[in-house]
Formats: structure tokens, C-alpha cells, sequence
């Protein structure tokens, strides 16, 4: 049994449990215990099905965990409605996420900055180990990397595939709730979104593992699902033109 398979075992133990004991935990308790199963793999939708709840609640639930200190002490005490807290909370994160550019030059401008930051963490997660290349010879070497390369590609086109406008980012915030995300630092963005657990054993397992980073990260950072599209078909196009016009000699 892969390590994978072992995670989802837990993970659905744990479902089960958690639709067990709903009745018996408080509403942030709840929303924590939803919060660390979505961070391993879990879809919203799936949790919503185990519990036998709607979605909108699993979500709601969601949201009263990430709350500040403050802000849950303001719900339990009385002082502040659940309603009117996320709604405030809400509106705040609608007004620190990243604009969707309108302007065709400034999208395609946007489309291509978050296409080389794409490229810049795939290629920091699947790194070329250079030296190892160096030592073969030179007539693999070209294939040595073009091997990697289209393990690159391999892995954004299996993300490409996924149905984005369906889904949305859960979990713990993506960035301190002072900084907005729209000038929040990507790269800490994309480091704090790495899915928790292992990546696993198999070829299908790395590539999984990164569909869920990636999801994770460009859920926050891209903020319409049809640019995330337009994001991965960029870095892939770009990846086949280092192929065809390597860098390396």
C-alpha cells in the first residue's frame, strides 16, 4: 500500500469520526477538524457527503475557525452575530485578493508574470541535478533534460485538466491577515500551501501532490479560474520552447 493510499485510509477514519461526533463539537471545533482534513487532500465537497452536511456549512464552518482570536472571542461572547462576523470577514478577503485585470494588455501582462512564477516553482520542486548531468555523456545530456522538462510539463497539463470553477481554497489563511494577499509575497504564498504528508511513492502520487499545491496556491494568487487556465497554458508553452530551443548546450 502506497503512502497515499494509507493518508486516504486515515483520512476517511477520520471523516467518519468527525461526522460521528458533529453534534458534540463546537461550531469552530468543527471547522478546525474540516480545516486539517481539506489541508490533506480532502475535497469540500467529499467532507460535505461523510458529515451529511451541505456544503455551504462545511464552508461556514471553515470560515469561523479562521477567525482571529479576537473575532471568536467577540462570537462566543455574545458581542459580535456568527452572520455578521463573516460577513465583515468575508469582505475584507474579497477586498485583499489579488484585481482581475480587465485591460488585454495589463491580463496578458498578469498571464505572463504568474506564468514564470509557475515555472519558478515547478522548477525549484523538480530541480535538474545538474552535476549528475554533467557526468553523463554529452550526447545524453540534451535528453537528460528534456526529460525533466517534459516531466514538467507533464505534471501542469494534469493540472490544466482540473475542473478549477469548481472548487475554491480552504484551510488555514494563506497569509497574515494584516498583509493583504495582493501584496502579500507569492513565493511564501506558495510555500505555506504545500499540501501536508508525504508526496508519496509513484509517479501518479508526485503528480497529485502537485495538482493540490497548485491548487492551493493558484487559488489565491489567480483569482479567476479561466486565467489559472491561461497561467498553465502560457509555463507549458514556454517549457516546449525550451525544448525546441534549449538553453544548454
Amino acid at each position: 500500500m502506497s503512502g497515499n493510499d494509507n493518508n486516504k485510509s486515515t483520512d476517511n477514519v477520520e471523516a467518519e469520526n468527525l461526522a460521528k461526533n458533529w453534534s458534540t463539537l463546537s461550531r469552530f471545533e468543527q471547522g478546525q477538524r474540516i480545516k486539517e482534513l481539506v489541508a490533506s487532500g480532502r475535497s469540500m465537497r467529499q467532507l460535505a457527503k461523510i458529515i451529511g452536511r451541505s456544503e455551504a456549512t462545511v464552508r461556514k464552518r471553515v470560515d469561523l475557525a479562521n477567525l482571529s482570536p479576537a473575532e471568536r472571542e467577540a462570537v462566543e461572547s455574545g458581542k459580535a452575530s456568527v452572520k455578521g462576523t463573516l460577513k465583515k470577514v468575508r469582505r475584507k478577503r474579497a477586498a485583499s485578493a489579488p484585481k482581475v485585470p480587465t485591460d488585454p494588455e495589463e491580463r496578458k501582462k498578469f498571464v505572463e508574470a504568474k506564468a514564470q512564477l509557475t515555472l519558478s516553482w515547478i522548477a525549484k520542486e523538480t530541480a535538474m541535478d545538474e552535476q549528475a548531468i554533467a557526468k553523463l555523456p554529452a550526447s545524453e545530456q540534451r535528453s537528460a533534460r528534456e526529460g525533466i522538462l517534459r516531466h514538467r510539463i507533464e505534471v501542469l497539463e494534469k493540472t490544466r485538466e482540473q475542473p478549477f470553477f469548481e472548487r475554491a481554497a480552504f484551510g488555514k489563511p494563506l497569509q497574515n491577515s494584516r498583509v493583504p494577499l495582493s501584496r502579500a509575497d507569492p513565493h511564501k504564498v506558495i510555500k505555506r500551501c504545500k499540501p501536508k504528508g508525504g508526496m508519496g511513492n509513484t509517479a501518479p502520487d508526485h503528480t497529485n501532490f502537485f495538482m493540490k499545491w497548485f491548487e492551493n496556491w493558484a487559488s489565491g494568487l489567480i483569482p479567476q479560474w479561466t486565467l489559472r487556465y491561461a497561467v498553465l497554458n502560457r509555463a507549458i508553452q514556454l517549457l516546449e520552447e525550451e525544448i525546441r530551443n534549449p538553453s544548454h548546450g
